[in-house]
């Protein structure tokens, strides 16, 4: 079983909304960081080879964000902004509870996020303060089957993974309706390296809207890159992943980190 000990800089979704209208829809979920259940894989980014038979992972992601969701307090006419951005959430510390099985050639995997601690300077609609501090997220489903190569340098699988509403959303910690991505995910082996990508569609069911901010159906990627510094013991990695959206783009997520083997 592999640990990860990192550190994760994400960009803020960032939006437009007029100075009158700071109440805004929080029954979504703006993260952009989804950790990988893979114990061979690189922060955020999959790799194509499932675990053995019986093989399981299990672990718990941390990380924090400092004002990842903010609105553009004065909207320009023709279009950009002319005042500093207001934090809709001003930070958030949270966690992803992962499990996965392996079946051989495939593997399904179960991941439950949580949020300990979020903070706003503007109030959630039909709440009379602010949103919750804490809450569950929209657990998530996947699974991938490796299709060719798994015992050579490249491999490819296909993969797809599915999130569940807990409850309708709202307070930003779960989506108003399910989603899913599949996906193909491919990874090379080359000595003490190890480089993978994953490229997806994600589907919602929900379109959301708050304000000028649109999350809707989006097509997914993510590259990472993983050295061997001391086997079974110390690895050092870096991803770079991003989402596109169908209508509208979605600032992508960059990230580092030193994966530890414990």
């Amino acid at each position: 079983m592999r640990g990860w000990l990192g550190m994760v800089v994400a960009a803020s979704a960032a939006a437009q909304a007029p100075a009158d209208a700071i109440v805004i829809e929080s029954r979504f979920d703006f993260e952009h960081f989804w950790p990988t259940v893979d114990p061979r894989g690189v922060l955020n980014i999959d790799g194509a080879r499932p675990l053995q038979r019986w093989n399981y992972s299990l672990g718990l992601f941390l990380h924090h964000a400092r004002a990842p969701l903010a609105l553009c307090a004065r909207p320009a006419a023709g279009g950009g902004c002319t005042a500093e951005f207001a934090s809709t959430v001003t930070h958030r510390t949270a966690g992803d509870l992962a499990l996965a099985l392996g079946f051989g050639r495939g593997d399904v995997s179960l991941v439950v996020p949580l949020t300990f601690d979020q903070g706003s300077d503007v109030p959630a609609p039909e709440e009379s303060d602010t949103i919750a501090a804490a809450g569950l997220g929209d657990p998530r489903l996947g699974g991938r089957v490796g299709l060719f190569g798994l015992e050579r340098t490249l491999a490819v699988a296909a993969g797809a993974v599915a999130s569940i509403p807990s409850g309708g959303g709202g307070n930003f910690v779960g989506d108003n309706g399910a989603s899913v991505e599949p996906r193909v995910l491919a990874d090379v082996r080359a000595g003490p390296f190890f480089y993978a990508a994953n490229l997806g569609y994600r589907w919602r069911a929900k379109p959301v809207t708050a304000e000028n901010l649109y999350l809707g159906d989006e097509i997914a990627w993510g590259l990472g890159a993983l050295y061997t510094v001391r086997r079974e013991r110390l690895y050092a990695g870096l991803s770079v992943a991003g989402a596109v959206g169908v209508e509208g783009f979605r600032p992508a997520v960059v990230g580092a980190v030193a994966p530890a083997r414990l």
